[in-house]
C-alpha cells in the first residue's frame, strides 16, 4: 500500500477555486523510460474531448535522440473498421528526482501533467493521471487484461480518491493489429 499524505489547499481555474482531494496522488517512485517504451492498449479512460467516438486506442512511446519520448496516440473513429485518428506530442521528466511525473505537449507552448501512478512489475501495464485525478488512463501492453488485475487496480483508485463514475472501458475487440 503506498503512504498518502495529507494535501491542504486550492486550485484555480477557468471557473473559480476547485478543491484539492483529500490526498495528495503519488507516483511511481521509479520509471525505467526504456522499459516504459513501446506499444499500450488503452483498457479504460475517463473520455477526454480529443477521444470522442475513439476504438481501438493506442499509446506508442519512443525514444528522442536528445532523449525526450515522442507519443504516438491513435485509434479508429466509431468502430474497429474506422477511420485511423491520432496525435503526436513529446514528452519528458522534467525532474530526475520525481520519476513518474512526467510532462506532455500536444503543441508548442502547451504542457500537461502526464503521472504514472501504478506500474505493473513487469511493465506490463500502466495506470497514468494528473495531480487532479480529473484524467485517467489504463493501460496494457496486450488487447486483454485479466479480469482480476483490473478489478483490484479499480479498487485501489477508488480508494485513492478517483471518481470512478467518469470511467469508460476501452473497445479492443476486433482491432487491427
Amino acid at each position: 500500500m503506498r503512504p498518502m499524505w495529507l494535501a491542504v489547499g486550492l486550485v484555480f481555474s477557468a471557473c473559480g477555486p476547485v478543491e484539492l482531494p483529500a490526498t495528495s496522488l503519488q507516483t511511481v517512485p521509479e520509471l525505467e523510460v526504456q522499459r516504459f517504451l513501446g506499444k499500450w492498449y488503452d483498457m479504460a479512460d475517463f473520455p477526454q474531448r480529443f477521444q470522442q467516438d475513439c476504438r481501438c486506442t493506442t499509446a506508442q512511446y519512443d525514444l528522442l535522440p536528445w532523449g525526450e519520448i515522442l507519443v504516438r496516440n491513435g485509434c479508429r473513429t466509431g468502430s474497429p473498421d474506422g477511420t485511423p485518428s491520432g496525435a503526436v506530442a513529446r514528452a519528458w521528466r522534467p525532474d530526475d528526482d520525481k520519476q513518474g511525473q512526467l510532462l506532455v505537449s500536444f503543441a508548442p507552448g502547451q504542457k500537461s501533467p502526464y503521472w504514472v501512478v501504478e506500474l505493473g512489475a513487469d511493465y506490463d501495464y500502466a495506470v497514468i493521471s494528473n495531480p487532479e485525478r480529473s484524467t485517467l488512463w489504463i493501460l496494457s501492453r496486450s488487447k486483454d487484461m485479466d479480469p482480476t488485475l483490473f478489478d483490484g487496480i479499480l479498487n485501489r483508485l477508488e480508494a485513492d480518491g478517483f471518481d470512478l463514475s467518469r470511467l469508460e472501458r476501452g473497445i479492443q475487440d476486433g482491432c487491427p493489429g
